[in-house]
């Protein structure tokens, strides 16, 4: 038969190891969905939306290329760009806010940094910098053959991008630096779209023309690289982490004021009046124990609520029995004396083989464990404490007349 493992429960126990792990994982659990109901909660109070930008014009003086004889890109334009925070509860710092134009991924002006701005809820901002290209700028020759062959056909796609960073504001919090990336696309029709052709090539009144669909802005698309979202994410986390800090510190601010001590327990006596085992692994026992429990604090004082005492062999719970509830004054000592008496079916060949063995020896190893709920008392205040679990492994001699003396034995005690 297999031996059966007792860890000290009188209702069907589990293992106190696989206790802990699933008491660890049910709080890193709550911990998290903690953490997703604060952002759902968030999120819900503010809808939090990226702001949208749109290209409300594009005035090209000049862009000129000529290849093959010539590689070198002259171009001056003007971009009006409208940006706006839809967020009813958001504002948006804009900070470091590059403009620029590019034709095929490849920058053709020099950036131009725009003025630092706030945009407030429901806020809108409109930029109109100039954008031009150093007077030495040389284009690769296959995107040089490309943009004058789109002024040859008579329309030209360029991207107006801003690059730069945003800070989000929520209240009094300012979070801080995320960067942001749009690209804005401008379609150019060239001469009206007849080409390249004429006197006017490369530029002049009216010779660039930005087009605008239904008569509205470009809609920008808009990329900040850490969203709102993220950015209250971190903040949450910010306060979570500063929130355990403080606890630490409290906890020590506690450790140093009251100096907790563990719990002493100690078996002064044990006897055993009746300890045998049946060919049919009967076990009828009759175990008194002397217990002194000691709390070493000098400013807390104790209660014990719902205690218990366990009496095992070879892990096998075979004794149970409930002590009275008590209270210990700071630096106080309490003597309990549980005792056990009855008849307990042990199961396994090992457990019937060990005992036959410690039979012989004249002496039994005995654990004795005892389980209270702590009160901890702070001068006038009470406040639930944790569990306390002690465990006594003794040597209990044989019944018999010339029985040696029992030694006192030291307790383990944890919470």
């Amino acid at each position: 038969m297999s031996k059966i493992k007792d860890c000290g429960g009188h209702k069907g126990c589990e293992c106190e190891k696989e206790a802990f792990h699933r008491k660890l994982c049910y709080a890193l659990v709550a911990l998290i969905l903690l953490v997703l109901f604060i952002i759902l909660i968030v999120w819900l109070a503010l809808r939090p939306h990226k702001p949208r930008f749109y290209l409300q014009d594009l005035t090209v003086l000049c862009l000129n290329v000529t290849p093959p004889s010539s590689a070198y890109l002259f171009t001056t334009m003007q971009a009006t760009v409208a940006a706006r925070n839809g967020n009813a509860r958001v504002g948006v710092y804009y900070d470091k806010v590059d403009v620029y134009a590019q034709y095929k991924d490849v920058p053709i002006t020099v950036p131009t940094r725009l003025p630092v701005e706030y945009q407030g809820h429901d806020d809108q901002s409109v930029w109109s910098p100039f954008l031009q290209s150093l007077d030495h700028v040389v284009l690769p020759p296959y995107l040089a053959v490309s943009l004058a062959q789109d002024e040859t056909a008579g329309y030209v796609l360029v991207d107006i991008r801003l690059d730069g960073w945003v800070r989000w504001k929520v209240g009094t919090w300012i979070s801080g630096h995320y960067h942001l990336r749009v690209n804005c696309p401008a379609l150019l029709t060239v001469n009206d779209g007849k080409g390249s052709y004429g006197v006017n090539t490369g530029g002049g009144d009216g010779y660039f023309r930005f087009q605008q669909a239904a008569a509205r802005a470009v809609s920008c698309l808009c990329c900040p690289c850490k969203c709102l979202a993220c950015g209250l994410f971190s903040c949450l986390c910010s306060i979570l982490i500063s929130l355990l800090v403080t606890v630490g510190l409290l906890a020590l601010v506690f450790y140093l004021i009251f100096r907790p001590h563990m719990i002493a327990a100690t078996v002064d006596s044990a006897a055993l009046t009746q300890f045998n085992l049946t060919s049919n692994s009967a076990l009828t026992y009759a175990l008194n124990v002397d217990l002194t429990v000691r709390n070493p604090n000098k400013r807390v004082g104790l209660y014990y609520d719902n205690v218990e005492s366990l009496a095992f062999f070879d892990s096998q719970r075979f004794g149970f029995a409930l002590l009275d509830p008590f209270y210990q004054s700071t630096e106080a000592t309490t003597k309990l004396s549980p005792s056990f008496k009855g008849q307990q079916l042990l199961e396994g060949d090992i457990t019937a083989a060990n005992f036959r063995s410690q039979e012989t020896n004249g002496k039994f190893d005995i654990e004795v464990k005892l389980n209270a709920k702590l009160r901890v008392k702070v001068w006038a205040f009470k406040v639930p404490g944790p569990k306390a679990k002690i465990s006594c492994p003794i040597t209990v001699p044989k019944p018999a007349p010339n029985a040696p003396a029992f030694q006192p034995t030291d307790c383990k005690v944890w919470f």
